[in-house]
């Protein structure tokens, strides 16, 4: 029963995450304005459904060390969809801008992550400090 519940439990969780997904499918094949297409993909979707996902399964004590940082990822995302958006929208056409547009990609996830693995620490201290 409980392998069952388990089970239906998880196939929920899939079948809500995959219809997040065609919904963002949808508004990029179908939105009057591509503005929508940008919002639409820059939710949190893959971050809340982990975070349910750990509150069924892990309980409390693996949510307290992710709770003052889930909301990060709208933070940081937003603003790197953002301005890589702008980067690619000057690039030349064709595969000079294709091949550009890729070393940009990988140059602005560098960059993204050493800020991360930059600030995180900072941020850790700083919120550390208010629980002694």
């Amino acid at each position: 029963m409980v392998l069952s519940m388990l089970w239906l439990s998880w196939t929920i969780r899939i079948l809500l995450f995959a219809a997040a997904f065609f919904c963002i499918l949808y508004v990029t094949q179908n939105a009057s304005d591509q503005k929508w297409a940008g919002m639409a993909s820059a939710l949190p979707l893959p971050g809340l459904f982990a975070l349910a996902a750990l509150s069924v399964t892990g309980g409390e004590g693996q949510l307290i060390p992710i709770r003052d940082t889930v909301l990060l990822g709208p933070l940081l995302i937003v603003p790197f969809n953002w301005s890589f958006a702008g980067l690619i929208t000057n690039l030349p056409l064709g595969p000079i801008g294709t091949i550009a547009g890729i070393l940009a990609l990988v140059l602005a996830w560098a960059a993204a992550l050493l800020s991360v693995m930059w600030l995180l620490p900072i941020l850790e201290r700083r919120l550390d400090a208010r629980h002694p």
